[in-house]
């Protein structure tokens, strides 16, 4: 896809300085929609529809300067509707064009996952810094990282990998962290199914599963309006996770199946629990995995 602008910063007039401090930071001004620069270019457009086409289509990167009053005026609201749809359309890869940045300590919007991280200022250079390989992350050219910003990251990204591939082989501390971690996988999912069941007036109910094991396993099996769902916490040793994924299967009439998903347990180096593909792509927060599942299953009730 197209991009317009790499970049679109919404934010309070109250912080318009640091607007213009990040832009000027970055360099190639063309390449970032900032309203207090582009000013000129949307005086005689309708405002709404350029700020919404702006933060859901053009930009190929966002960041929120978050603060209380933010989405209470004119046109943050505008570009905090745009801005929360687009996020909740992207949650399925965990790695959103979105960033928030908080600059207060304003409780964060409801919609945003419990596990969602904010960036803080503390320096503004390494916001700029993140700024850079989160755009160069989602294809962006116009604001390269520096050989050295490069370096860092591959260095502590591939530290943090071998020390929690040590870990995997022999961990008991670990093994029971997974096996608990899955067992919140499948409450969040029954919970959310069962919400959303009460709500809308749908089919909802448990089926009663036996596994024989010392180990505890998370097991789900539960039937959803038309369709059933099945977890299963497939551990295979009390101190290691080698190996040991979760399985979930959307089926229907226990035989034609829907969607299926293996995912392995990981710990992100923000201490984040969560899941990942069996090639260790894709990382995605218990909650997360629980958006996931959940909008596939509405996405196959609706076909």
């Amino acid at each position: 896809m197209d991009y317009k602008y790499d970049l679109a910063i919404s934010l309070l007039d109250e912080d318009v300085q640091l607007g213009w401090d990040i832009v000027n930071k970055l360099g190639n001004p063309d390449k970032i929609f900032f309203y207090r620069k582009d000013v000129d270019d949307i005086t005689f457009s309708n405002g709404v529809n350029v700020f919404s086409e702006i933060f859901a289509n053009q930009a190929r990167f966002v960041l929120v300067l978050y603060r209380e009053k933010y989405g209470n005026t004119d046109w943050t609201a505008i570009e905090y509707s745009v801005i929360q749809e687009r996020f909740k359309k992207t949650i399925k890869t965990d790695n959103s064009p979105i960033l928030f940045c908080k600059l207060d300590n304003a409780p964060k919007p409801t919609w945003l996952p419990e596990t969602y991280l904010y960036h803080k200022i503390d320096k503004l250079d390494d916001l700029v810094r993140l700024l850079r390989k989160k755009i160069t992350d989602h294809g962006g050219i116009s604001f390269p990282q520096t050989a050295e910003e490069r370096l860092k990251l591959n260095l502590a990204k591939k530290k943090y990998e071998e020390s929690f591939k040590n870990k995997v082989f022999h961990s008991q501390e670990l093994a029971d962290q997974a096996r608990s971690e899955a067992a919140n996988l499948k409450s969040k999912l029954y919970l959310k199914l069962e919400k959303v069941a009460k709500e809308n007036n749908l089919l909802f109910r448990e089926k009663t599963e036996h596994i024989g094991s010392n180990i505890p396993i998370a097991i789900l099996n539960v039937t959803f309006d038309s369709i059933s769902i099945f977890l299963k916490d497939n551990q295979v040793a009390t101190n290691s996770i080698e190996g040991a994924f979760v399985e979930i299967i959307i089926h229907k009439n226990n035989q034609r199946i829907l969607k299926k998903y293996k995912k392995k347990y990981y710990i992100t180096s923000n201490n984040i629990e969560g899941w990942r593909n069996m090639n260790d792509s894709n990382f995605l927060s218990t909650d997360g995995l629980v958006e996931v599942i959940f909008q596939d299953i509405v996405d196959v009730i609706s076909i």
